[in-house]
């Protein structure tokens, strides 16, 4: 809540950390592996953190971003990855993830945010003001709006998209000023009192994407134009979506979690007017969902996080007729998107 960034280094040995036994089980308790809590305070967001997400690493790879940071004692030994974290002032933050070459067990003199013995830190790479870049002046004029979450596109991690409380999802780019469309809109026309909870962009190279909203609506847009191709109004009876993912295994299947718990498994192919399954989960409000699978094999296993008010984490696996790739899938997709123009 104070902005701050943590990072934790699962592959540390478990003898760096507090261990405890529990009802004959022994729980370790892993401080993290670095922080900027204090150390990076002219660089550190000032208000909570409402996003974490990872950057695609082809682009920064390139241009080096962050790394000129490094002092040639600290040269990175392999493991490196940029992330970016905005706050609820709309604070960008971009940084990069370095494994260092050599671990100290005293603790660093230079990095203070360090544990001791602790071979991972961030270093900050550049920071935007999504406020002041990505809205119009005529919706400024107004309100500012509140950022909610952000997403790269993930062919080319240069452009993002971030919803917002007004209903709409802006369209925002590093390195470039002009980035039409500079909003994506409902159906409907401009901004509305309706937040957009949830945002995904398809994992398969589409530069399409998904956005779930607190009125229950669900919507599918292209990158190159402001409206979306498909609009789902009625799906979840009205009930807010908290979550929204596209399949990891096929290109026209995505999972949608509304504020009621139930969890509603869409297929394009099958149908483009409403979901093709419903699951209730009555025991327990879930909080959130996360979609799993490996995309790179033809096993065709998917699974689904659930996490729980009650702290479980349940993971259900989906059943093959939505996992498994169909032949010539991307294309009956593309298809159907060109005809929805």
């Amino acid at each position: 809540m104070d902005g701050s960034l943590v990072v934790w280094d699962l592959r540390e040995d478990s003898r760096m950390h507090h261990c405890m036994k529990l009802n004959e089980t022994d729980w370790i308790f892993r401080a993290p592996t670095f922080s900027t809590d204090g150390v990076l305070s002219s660089l550190n967001h000032t208000c909570p953190v409402l996003a974490i997400e990872p950057v695609s690493t082809s682009v920064y790879k390139e241009q080096n971003y962050g790394l000129s940071h490094l002092s040639s004692q600290e040269e990175m030994s392999g493991l490196s990855f940029q992330i970016a974290s905005m706050d609820e002032n709309g604070t960008l933050n971009l940084w990069v993830a370095v494994e260092l070459q050599k671990v100290d067990l005293a603790g660093s003199q230079s990095d203070l945010g360090l544990i001791p013995g602790g071979k991972v830190k961030l270093v900050h790479s550049s920071t935007v003001q999504l406020n002041s870049s990505l809205f119009p002046k005529d919706i400024l004029c107004l309100r500012t709006p509140q950022t909610l979450n952000i997403k790269f596109l993930p062919s080319n991690p240069n452009h993002f998209i971030v919803g917002t409380d007004i209903g709409v999802v802006s369209h925002g780019a590093r390195h470039d000023l002009r980035v039409p469309p500079k909003l994506f809109k409902p159906q409907q026309g401009g901004p509305r009192s309706i937040r957009a909870n949830t945002v995904d962009f398809s994992p398969f190279g589409k530069p399409i994407f998904l956005v779930g909203c607190s009125d229950g609506s669900i919507r599918l847009h292209q990158m190159t134009s402001e409206h979306p191709l498909i609009q789902w109004n009625d799906s979840t009876n009205g009930q807010p979506v908290i979550a929204l993912q596209w399949a990891l295994t096929r290109p026209a299947v995505f999972f949608v979690l509304d504020a009621s718990s139930n969890v509603y498994i869409w297929d394009l192919l099958e149908n483009d007017l409403c979901p093709v399954a419903k699951q209730i989960i009555q025991s327990d409000k879930v909080m959130t969902m996360v979609v799993l699978g490996e995309p790179e094999k033809t096993n065709g296993l998917l699974g689904i996080a659930l996490a729980k008010e009650s702290g479980i984490i349940d993971i259900q696996y989906v059943k093959k007729r939505w996992a498994l790739p169909q032949s010539e899938e991307s294309e009956k997709l593309q298809l159907l998107l060109q005809q929805s123009l």
